[in-house]
């Protein structure tokens, strides 16, 4: 990931994130497939959330002490599903829509913030929303109905 740059001088949040990534590829590269994912957050303070499946407490300790020797809080999640897991999830969401009923399909998507997967459909097709949730785990997605310019969330169960 390269550093974040924009027009103009350069931002106070543009330096932090400048200082963060060489570090996020650091725990990228040392968590590999038990990554889950990571994300940002700018509400009180710079807050790097990284998602891992089974974390250790040592984990914790160097992620959170390695975040706060560059000036950022760090937010380890536990994760049930690593990004490649979500991905693979994607793929098969996607490939039934495809097989099934391709012009539903709006968008779709990993969300490491959730651990699951987002599938935007065009219309409430109960045979093929029914066909996904039975190809995949319960847990695992959040379906949404976009049609217009209303949208509604379908429950799991």
């Amino acid at each position: 990931m390269s550093p974040y740059t924009d027009e103009g001088p350069i931002s106070e949040e543009e330096l932090a994130q400048n200082r963060l990534y060489p570090v996020l590829e650091r725990w990228r590269a040392s968590l590999g497939d038990r990554l889950a994912g990571d994300w940002l957050e700018w509400w009180r303070s710079p807050t790097v959330n990284v998602a891992i499946r089974e974390p250790s407490a040592d984990e914790v300790s160097i992620l959170s002490r390695e975040a706060a020797e560059i000036g950022w809080e760090a937010r380890i999640v536990p994760a049930r599903h690593t990004a490649s897991e979500l991905q693979d999830f994607t793929k098969r969401a996607t490939a039934l829509i495809a097989r099934r009923q391709p012009d539903a399909l709006i968008s779709a998507g990993p969300d490491p913030s959730t651990n699951k997967i987002y599938v935007v459909l065009r219309e409430p097709d109960r045979s093929l929303i029914e066909e996904l949730y039975r190809s995949l785990p319960q847990d695992v997605m959040i379906l949404s109905i976009e049609s217009g310019t209303w949208t509604s969330y379908v429950p799991l169960a």
